[in-house]
């Protein structure tokens, strides 16, 4: 459930970025006969942020609000602190934190990879079924359903 569920928080991160990736990108003429592809820095740059404020809105809003992100919420999971308390926002973003690897300049898709790949390794071996998420901010993930 919890890949499914991630699966669907990277769905609507698709349904969000896709666009805009072509809007910002889309090419241009230049009015000499060139096509233009090149947005700069400052197009990379506000992606990236756009980027960390969906993934704030679904990973950090969410689960201090309603108790998880849109794809867990959607599956009837839940984020509970270890005392078995709802998160708050400090757990929250605690949780959320290792995420940030992934805005290193030059090394964050490589880290964001191996993040990902440490998550799944770990939600299916390890017996709490924890992620590196959970492990750092002292978090389980409960079906409520």
């Amino acid at each position: 459930m919890r890949v499914a569920a991630r699966l669907i928080d990277g769905l609507i991160m698709v349904v969000i970025f896709v666009p805009l990736w072509f809007l910002v990108f889309a090419t241009t003429e230049t009015g000499n006969g060139q096509v233009n592809t090149s947005v700069g820095f400052g197009g990379f740059i506000g992606l990236t942020l756009l980027g960390l404020g969906v993934g704030f809105a679904n990973e950090i809003v969410l689960v201090a609000m309603k108790g998880g992100s849109a794809g867990k919420l959607i599956l009837g999971l839940r984020v509970v602190k270890a005392s078995g308390g709802p998160a708050d926002w400090g757990t929250a973003f605690v949780r959320y934190s290792p995420n940030l690897v992934s805005v290193i300049p030059c090394l964050g898709s490589i880290l964001g990879f191996v993040l990902t790949i440490t998550n799944l390794v770990l939600v299916f071996s390890d017996t709490n079924h924890q992620s590196v998420y959970d492990k750092v901010a002292k978090t389980y993930v409960i079906a409520t359903r």
